[in-house]
């Protein structure tokens, strides 16, 4: 495993339980990520925050399914990020639009990093070949 791999799972564990305790402690925030096509905002935002508390402790302890369900979580909530983005620049808000706009293609390393993400745990025995 690569030293980018290595931090990249480390940004990825204190990312995900930032940012999951934060979906369930202060879902309010995330509310303008929100694409009026979802139904129960606020459930989604829950739902999110959830999956990226456990994606955290797989990707944290090794355990198989970790880095696809950290892979599919930020893929989930990548749509989102575009969709604030995308707001922002309709309100005038320039420095928001800015960081927004930023944050989108900073997400792609995440997405590799998660997939690369090293399993020692396996759940399911394997049959021996």
């Amino acid at each position: 495993m690569s030293n980018a791999v290595k931090v990249g799972r480390v940004i990825l564990i204190f990312a995900f339980t930032l940012s999951g305790f934060a979906h369930l402690f202060a879902a309010d925030l995330f509310l303008p990520l929100m694409p009026p096509i979802f139904p129960e905002p606020l459930n989604w935002i829950y739902v999110s925050g959830a999956m990226e508390l456990l994606a955290a402790l797989l990707l944290a302890m090794k355990i198989q399914g970790g880095p696809l369900l950290a892979f599919v979580t930020l893929l989930a909530v990548w749509p989102g990020n575009w969709w604030m983005a995308i707001e922002l620049t309709q309100s005038g808000d320039v420095a928001g639009a800015i960081i927004a706009w930023l944050r989108v293609p900073l997400q792609l390393p995440l997405f590799l990093f998660a997939l690369r993400s090293p399993v020692e745990v396996v759940l399911v025995a394997r049959p021996n070949k």
